[in-house]
């Protein structure tokens, strides 16, 4: 019976060494993760204010490096234990070794499993992945503050609409009333006009002088009606003078413009992300600086 003899060479010492790391590296993530489950389990059981004693007694562990190990439990490790798995809550995780597990603690849950599938996590260093997370991070906050700033100015703006809107329906709510008065005045006139033009039948036993009294009164009463309607109408007029229909006007345009600002805002930031970013700034100081204007 012969002996298969095997060519030793450096590319199958080279297959061998990297098979050994992806053992190595699936049994560090799995052991990490029942580590870290069973401390979690340990936590419960332990006294209140003895956790930090029972690890550096019982499993010579810092509370950071616990901490860790649970976490990459919470975060990896699947709730069932199975004998036929390696329990990972995702298979897109597999390839990972402790230190980017830990790394990647740092991103949100949901951005995770997307981060891992999208870039070539498991060839990284661990410089490379901390930089890309850095990146993404950094990418995320400029994305956040962008929305913000974008849902302050559409409230600035609605504020601004709302205000025009209560400046237009003040504006028209006196149109309207001084348009009532001055029918009132119209209609008082023609009363005093038919009092003065009246003529008193002749019939017996007539009191001329209670009559002529009444009809007096009754004048008096309509010309004081109408001059307390022409005040009314000349205090309307003043409070809306010439400088209300301006800051009307001027207010309308700048609503417009303002609207037209964010457009062109939200074009420029379809094309250049830099030029965007300092337009935006320059937007947001502008504001603030008017607004800092009418608080004043």
């Amino acid at each position: 019976m012969s002996n298969l003899v095997v060519n030793r060479t450096p590319e199958v010492i080279a297959a061998e060494i990297n098979s050994i790391k992806e053992q190595t590296r699936k049994v560090v993530l799995y052991n990490s993760i029942e580590i870290g489950r069973k401390l979690v389990e340990a936590k419960e059981l332990v006294p209140h204010g003895e956790w930090g004693n029972w690890l550096e007694e019982a499993v010579d562990y810092s509370k950071s490096t616990a901490n860790n190990l649970m976490k990459i439990f919470e975060e990896y490790g699947s709730d069932q234990i199975t004998l036929l798995d390696d329990n990972l809550k995702s298979q897109a995780f597999g390839n990972l070794n402790y230190s980017q597990a830990v790394l990647l603690l740092g991103l949100p849950s949901d951005d995770r499993e997307k981060f891992v599938e999208e870039n070539k996590v498991d060839e990284m260093s661990t410089r490379e992945l901390k930089k890309a997370i850095d990146d993404l991070k950094k990418a995320n906050k400029e994305k956040d503050n962008a929305l913000k700033e974008r849902d302050e100015a559409i409230e600035k703006l609605s504020a601004l609409e709302e205000s025009n809107r209560i400046l237009e329906e003040t504006f028209n709510e006196g149109a309207e009333e001084r348009n009532s008065l001055e029918e009132k005045v119209k209609e008082l006139e023609k009363e005093i006009e038919e009092v003065k033009s009246s003529k008193p039948v002749e019939t017996v036993n007539v009191d001329w002088e209670e009559i002529t009294a009444e009809v007096q009164e009754k004048m008096d009463q309509l010309i004081e009606e109408k001059e307390a309607a022409e005040r009314k109408i000349k205090e309307l007029e003043s409070k809306q003078n010439n400088s209300s229909v301006k800051f009307k006007i001027y207010f309308e345009e700048a609503g417009r413009s303002y609207q037209k600002l964010l457009e062109e805002l939200a074009s420029v930031k379809e094309i250049d992300e830099v030029e965007y970013i300092k337009y935006r700034k320059a937007t947001e100081k502008f504001l603030n600086k008017m607004l800092e204007r009418v608080l004043d």
